[in-house]
């Protein structure tokens, strides 16, 4: 487990993101609360670019690691921009859907 949440974090250093979240899913498989996985999959996705979940899956991730540690500051830092992030999607689709629907009448 350990050697695995170390290849995670060299990987999410060197920013080869899906072989971090590969070494994250195998501690899973056998520790699913193991709140270091949970960190860094999710941190993982959210820095994978193009990943078009990577926001709501690095959001899930992190969400379970502070429901299992609440104290760890690393991980509610993280939640905080993340959810920082969401934020601005949720804003600019806002906005979009807006323009979509300008005059009450579907484009």
């Amino acid at each position: 487990v350990a050697l695995q949440l170390n290849i995670a974090l060299c990987a999410l250093k060197c920013a080869a993101y899906d072989e971090a979240i590969s070494q994250c899913e195998r501690v899973l498989k056998t520790d699913p609360k193991n709140v270091k996985a949970l960190f860094r999959r999710g941190c993982a996705h959210l820095k994978k670019p193009g990943h078009i979940n990577g926001l709501a899956f690095g959001l899930e991730d992190l969400l379970r690691a502070h429901e299992l540690e609440p104290q760890n500051r690393e991980v509610a830092t993280k939640l905080a921009q993340a959810r920082a992030q969401q934020n601005i999607v949720d804003k600019e689709q806002a906005a979009t859907f807006g323009k979509m629907l300008q005059g009450g009448e579907v484009v």
